[in-house]
């Protein structure tokens, strides 16, 4: 077994070295074709990424978040169709997307590395190509960082800022220093990982539509740094810190419309759940090191809970061992066993994990020993012993051998193109400088023009906002409903009546209060509740209900229109004007006045602010 270590670990040496190797041949490139092709601005890249993730990739990043089961066949479509096509830049896109896929959301560090190999090889070969290299290079370090090659991977992030041009990409920037802190923490060299750690938190905050699940990520992270410290004291201050944000973002979502709110949350849901289920996994570990077994398995059942809801199957398998293992400490066998045998049939439907079925097999025949059941304790350590076998045995020396000779032949194969590309781009050169010249000319004059009409149209919009808001409140106005026809009433006795119920209804104001219903207005009037209704049905042509609703819409108005505080909202309003639910206020405010609160609130608020 030794050597099949030795050897095991030969082969992660060797692979990093063809990393490093394909990275510094891909430096030489992107140096080369800066000094050659400084007319491929940053904005028409971004432009370009910007067209393929619009067009190839959605389907892609939709099976990623919701429906990882698919991504492969999805990819092998993709796949096929761009070799067809001989569309290598989305190739190398989608390469550097599986890698991904099988570092982070699969967990398969071998096939990921695979992927990155095929991008860096149409990388190599083709150095022509304009693509986005960040995530390349990202992608080697983390490759780095998960064959435990710690110092290399650092090596690796620090030079992307100085390859690329990322200090304006703070999502980037916050990827690195983030890497750059796991990789120091795992060396165990704390005060280098806490100080990029604490770095991120300047490009946490610049990155808005995710800052509070990063924010919540920063924590836990200052958790698991802890605990390799051996300072799990501080393990509940963090998750107290953590579980507050993540819990403050779901109140945050529930704020906003249901279709701009499912929107929000499917683009952070993978990492809302994924520090969901961190920080929850932290506090089991805390209580199950401090030896308080029913904590740590109410923490790591809520764990699990949310890891399956994310379909984060490889995490559900990592607490659900955990589980086993807080229960075999109890001696509650049954229940150990249960989540040993859970996570095994977890496994059987998923991407072969041999360290997860190693170590599950492991915890099985603890449990068997326990249970004083030696055969099947045996069986289960024989098992756990072929799938570490195997584990170890994955590649060959042929194949690793054949990598080494095909990369060392990349650099002159590089340089041979680099000549070539050289002479196209000298004789190409004066014509795209005129090409440049008449785009910029017409660039300004499109956005002369542009402007010209945004100023126009400003001004007939805030026009137009301005009469609307007037409009509709008077369309309301306790004027205009009072302006029914009180000459229809023949006797002086039901003029009378009406005079004191206007009395009664608009210098009290008791439309304001929720329960108020004919029945009351007439006995404050001293009156019957079907001559009141008689009256209101001739004079104003509608029901006792539509009056006293039109006269609260009117009073939500003018609080609206009249609100100064900028941090004025709608959810209660419908309690200050006397309606008793909101969905009833909202109906009755859209059915007179046309729109909902939300929108006349807006619409009020941005004719205030022009």
């Amino acid at each position: 077994m030794e050597i099949n270590k030795l050897y095991s670990n030969r082969q992660c040496v060797i692979k990093a070295k063809a990393l490093i190797t394909l990275f510094i041949v891909i430096v030489f490139i992107s140096e080369s074709c800066n000094v050659n092709n400084d007319d491929f601005t940053d904005r028409e890249l971004n432009e370009q990424l910007q067209t393929s993730q619009d067009t190839a990739f959605n389907t892609l990043i939709y099976y990623y978040n919701n429906c990882p089961d698919s991504v492969s066949i999805v990819a092998q479509s993709m796949e096929t169709r761009f070799i067809d096509e001989d569309n290598l830049t989305e190739l190398i896109s989608l390469y550097s997307f599986m890698s991904e896929f099988y570092q982070h959301r699969r967990k398969n560090p071998e096939i990921a590395l695979d992927y990155l190999l095929k991008a860096l090889e149409i990388a190599v070969e083709n150095p022509e190509i304009k693509y986005d290299k960040t995530y390349l290079y990202i992608s080697i370090g983390n490759i780095l960082y998960t064959y435990e090659l710690y110092d290399e991977a650092i090596f690796i992030y620090k030079q992307i800022s100085k390859i690329t041009d990322v200090s304006k990409r703070p999502s980037v920037m916050f990827l690195i220093n983030n890497n750059i802190a796991l990789s120091f923490r795992n060396s165990n060299q704390a005060d280098s990982a806490r100080h990029y750690f604490d770095n991120t938190l300047q490009y946490i905050s610049q990155i808005k539509n995710r800052e509070i699940v990063y924010k919540a990520q920063y924590y836990n992270y200052l958790s698991s740094l802890a605990y390799y410290m051996g300072n799990i004291d501080s393990l509940p201050l963090y998750f107290k810190k953590s579980n507050k944000l993540l819990k403050g973002l779901i109140r945050v979502v529930n704020k906003y419309p249901v279709d701009y709110a499912e929107t929000y949350f499917d683009d952070v849901k993978i990492n809302y759940y994924r520090n969901k289920v961190n920080s929850l996994d932290w506090m089991g570990q805390y209580y199950f090191d401090k030896n308080i077994m029913d904590s740590a398995i109410i923490y790591w059942s809520e764990a699990n809970h949310f890891s399956l809801i994310s379909k984060d199957i490889t995490r559900s398998v990592d607490i659900s061992l955990n589980l086993s293992g807080a229960y075999l400490k109890k001696q509650n066998l049954n229940y150990a066993m249960e989540y040993v045998d859970s996570a095994l049939e977890i496994l059987k439907t998923e991407d072969v994990n041999y360290e997860q079925i190693e170590l599950a097999y492991r915890n099985k025949a603890d449990v068997f020993s326990l249970m004083g059941n030696d055969i099947e304790m045996s069986i289960a350590e024989d098992i756990a012993d072929r799938y570490r076998d195997t584990l170890l045995s994955n590649d060959t020396t042929n194949n690793i051998s054949l990598m080494q000779i095909e990369l060392a032949v990349k650099p002159v194969q590089l340089e041979m193109k680099e000549i070539e590309l050289g002479w196209k781009e000298k004789t190409q050169t004066v014509e795209r400088q005129n090409l440049l010249i008449k785009l910029l000319i017409g660039i300004i004059l499109f956005i002369v023009i542009s402007l010209i009409i945004y100023y126009k149209l400003f001004l007939s919009l805030r026009r137009t906002r301005v009469r609307l808001a007037e409009s509709t409140i008077e369309k309301i106005s306790p004027e205009k409903i009072h302006s029914g026809n009180s000459k229809q009433l023949k006797s002086s006795v039901e003029k009378e009546l009406l005079e004191k119920f206007k009395s009664e209804i608009l210098v009290n104001k008791v439309y304001l209060e929720p329960n108020i219903n004919l029945n009351q207005i007439a006995e404050r009037l001293e009156t019957n509740r079907s001559y009141i209704s008689k009256i209101i049905n001739t004079v104003y042509k509608m029901n006792f209900s539509d009056y006293i609703n039109k006269l609260r819409i009117n009073q939500a108005c003018i609080i609206i229109s009249k609100n100064k505080d900028p941090k004025f909202t709608i959810d209660h309003l419908y309690s200050k004007v006397g309606f008793i639910g909101k969905s009833t206020f909202y109906n009755a405010f859209k059915k007179y006045t046309g729109v909902t609160p939300a929108v006349f609130f807006n619409m009020n608020n941005q004719a205030d602010k022009d």
